[in-house]
């Protein structure tokens, strides 16, 4: 993606052809228009501009649209086919609910299942993917991009785990200095700009994103058109729902802009009483289902203190099956690019 083209990138993933090419080269001569263009800045996908630039603009500029419409409509129809069939997937939850554990294991059963799997690890922590490289920790894109600048390639950020797995971790500020969401977004760009999914082409991108908050950054996968689909990993614990009603409402916003869609809650056992009762409660009440119960078991405790998975390190476990379950039923509730 050229950087012309990648700048104006909306957060819906279309181009911000229009109001780039009238507010940005043609100053607003009275408050009408400058609310106008707050507006569509806003909404640009709610906030239709024919009428209005019918009205208003010279024929230059109508000119200065169209060449940017068609330029935008183009691109997309040239690298559609960069990111065919690969199904777009995000995992939010509560920080300390196991969202990572559970999604390593997911991405290690994909995996062994044949499938192509890339996990980005979204917290600033930057320990989603430790279990699929042995236990160690990777670097991140932001340590990588402030160590390397202009210089920084793939293979500087993306590593090969158990199974095929490509992990990428895209890393934090300094803790105390700068913002977190901020970092997301710029290892994001970074990705984007290295173009990572059209060279590792991989079948699924599994996104691992802290659901504490859903501030701008924390929501890019969701609303930057990174996933496709949303689960949500809780337990029965009230902080756990709480954060799961949040991540769902966030959800539910960008829904109504044909963002992604949440599709369940995975049920990460606690052992509280009526856990399984409570949480099929809370799901019915936002709207949604809960998709896999994962027991609470010693065996994922022992595959993490080797490094690992049960998948690698407890292969007679009950929980290989569990997770393997889950892959199946996130292949079955996911879609693919081409659908």
């Amino acid at each position: 993606m050229s950087s012309e083209l990648r700048k104006q990138r909306t957060d819906t993933g279309i181009f911000r052809w229009s109001v780039d090419a009238f507010c940005g080269r043609t100053s607003c001569k009275n408050q009408r228009r400058e609310k106008f263009c707050e507006s569509s800045r806003r909404n640009p996908a709610e906030q239709p501009l024919r009428a209005f630039f019918g009205y208003f603009l010279p024929p230059r500029a109508k000119s200065i649209i169209a060449r940017k419409r068609k330029e935008a409509h183009q691109f997309i129809n040239n690298n559609t086919h960069k990111e065919k069939n690969m199904r777009k997937i995000a995992i939010y939850g509560k920080g300390g609910i196991g969202k990572s554990t559970t999604t390593s294991n997911l991405s290690a059963a994909l995996a062994l299942k044949g499938y192509k799997v890339m996990q980005v690890g979204c917290d600033p922590k930057s320990d989603s993917t430790k279990n699929l490289m042995e236990g160690k920790r990777i670097p991140t894109v932001l340590e990588q991009l402030k160590a390397k600048g202009e210089a920084l390639k793939l293979e500087d950020i993306v590593f090969e785990g158990f199974g095929g797995v490509l992990c990428v971790e895209a890393g934090g500020p300094t803790p105390g200095i700068g913002c977190a969401g901020r970092g997301i977004i710029s290892a994001f760009e970074k990705l984007a700009e290295l173009e990572a999914f059209e060279t590792y082409k991989p079948d699924i991108v599994i996104y691992d994103v802290l659901g504490d908050v859903v501030c701008g950054g924390f929501a890019m996968p969701i609303r930057g058109g990174y996933a496709r689909e949303v689960f949500i990993v809780s337990s029965g614990e009230m902080m756990a729902l709480y954060a799961a009603s949040n991540i769902a409402q966030a959800i539910k916003n960008f829904g109504r802009r044909g963002y992604a869609r949440l599709k369940g809650i995975i049920l990460n056992a606690k052992n509280i009483e009526n856990e399984q009762e409570l949480v099929a409660k809370a799901a019915a009440e936002i709207g949604t289902e809960v998709v896999q119960y994962v027991p609470r078991s010693g065996d994922i405790q022992i595959a993490e203190n080797q490094g690992g998975t049960v998948s690698e390190f407890v292969k007679d476990s009950p929980m290989v099956q569990v997770y393997n379950e889950l892959a199946e039923r996130v292949l079955a509730m996911s879609e693919d690019e081409e659908e």
